[in-house]
């Protein structure tokens, strides 16, 4: 990933859970339509990553429309063969299955994160990842 197009995806993320944290919800939605503009910009392009569409799901307010754009990061993630990011995308995935009380969908949404996170360099990703599981 270009390091402009990850510094500008971590901005927006790091604002959008300031705004969250602050109740702005005008700046939220200001920030959240551009990181939107920002993905479907770059869908389908040499700048398609799944880091925006993770992000953008991350602070996707509507559940199953988050979901639908968990799915669309896993699909970037796989094409471009980036492990953390399928284990981070599927653990984002069930965690918030679980949030919807999808238990049983979480955990095997769960398990596909610990399979692609063996190997991984991300020691916290991992241990989020067991503590979900037990």
């Amino acid at each position: 990933m270009q390091e402009r197009l990850y510094k500008q995806i971590h901005g927006y993320a790091v604002q959008l859970m300031a705004a969250a944290d602050d109740g702005d919800e005008e700046l939220f939605g200001r920030l959240f339509e551009q990181l939107n503009e920002l993905c479907q910009k770059h869908q389908d392009s040499e700048n398609d990553h799944p880091a925006q569409w993770e992000a953008l799901a991350d602070f996707t307010e509507d559940a199953e429309l988050a979901l639908a754009r968990y799915q669309h990061a896993l699909e970037v993630a796989t094409r471009l063969e980036t492990r953390d990011y399928i284990s981070s995308i599927n653990f984002n995935w069930a965690v918030l299955l679980r949030e919807m009380g999808r238990e049983e969908e979480a955990i095997e949404r769960c398990k596909f994160a610990a399979v692609s996170a063996k190997g991984s360099s991300d020691k916290q990703l991992n241990a989020d990842i067991r503590a979900f599981l037990k």
